[in-house]
């Protein structure tokens, strides 16, 4: 069975890595209560995997291997969020 669950990219840092069911299938970016926040599609039967995410902000670097998940405004601040490739 699938499920949607959030995962808090906190502390927020120029990179964040986060234990899901493999295979969980990124829907949504957005702010939470002033963190970003990332809601995913899971199978709660699937093993776990690490996965690692990149957070920029505007006007900053990013690199050829990050693939773009959404933005989110936290006031005074818009982080742009990405999963980096394996």
């Amino acid at each position: 069975m699938t499920t949607v669950y959030k995962y808090p990219l906190n502390p927020i840092s120029d990179e964040v890595k986060i234990e899901m069911p493999s295979g969980a299938r990124i829907l949504h970016v957005h702010e939470q209560n002033g963190i970003p926040t990332i809601w995913a599609l899971v199978d709660l039967a699937a093993a776990g995997a690490e996965r690692v995410f990149a957070i920029r902000g505007t006007a900053h670097p990013v690199e050829d291997n990050l693939a773009y998940l959404g933005s989110a405004h936290c006031s005074p601040f818009v982080w742009h969020v990405f999963e980096v490739a394996k």
